[in-house]
């Protein structure tokens, strides 16, 4: 019987202060687990914003955001956003945790906790390497 196919994922898990990589694949599994669970703490307490050179547009049944600024000159096009992304940019317009953003995706929409967690983390970090989202320090 064959598998039901998912969406592949990737989604980047920064180490957490003082770790390096060449080290983690070194480590025991109990103190890789320990320092994976370490790195999900550190990503899920960062707070985020959307980025102030960003325009979030309607046209008809679609929500765009486009770029401005500074930003502009180093992303050359527009990003559509779907129903969740842009709940997810309406939470972002003030500074909050990863923590309270799946919190508030969780209460929001119905589905599999686990893979709401994930999407949304790999929204964020993809968005925030755009730089259409930033950490606030």
């Amino acid at each position: 019987m064959k598998q039901v196919f998912g969406k592949p994922l990737l989604h980047f898990i920064p180490l957490a202060e003082g770790m390096e990589a060449s080290t983690l694949a070194s480590l025991p599994d109990a103190e890789f687990a320990r320092a994976v669970r370490l790195c999900h703490h550190q990503e899920i307490s960062k707070v985020y914003q959307v980025s102030p050179d960003v325009i979030k547009r309607h046209i008809g049944e679609e929500w765009l955001l486009v770029p401005t600024g500074t930003l502009a000159q180093h992303f050359n096009g527009m990003v559509s956003l779907s129903e969740v992304g842009d709940f997810i940019w309406e939470q972002l317009q003030q500074p909050m945790s990863l923590r309270d953003l799946l919190d508030a995706v969780r209460q929001e929409f119905d589905g599999n906790a686990e893979t709401i967690d994930l999407e949304t983390r790999i929204f964020v970090s993809d968005y925030a390497r755009m730089g259409f989202l930033y950490e606030v320090k």
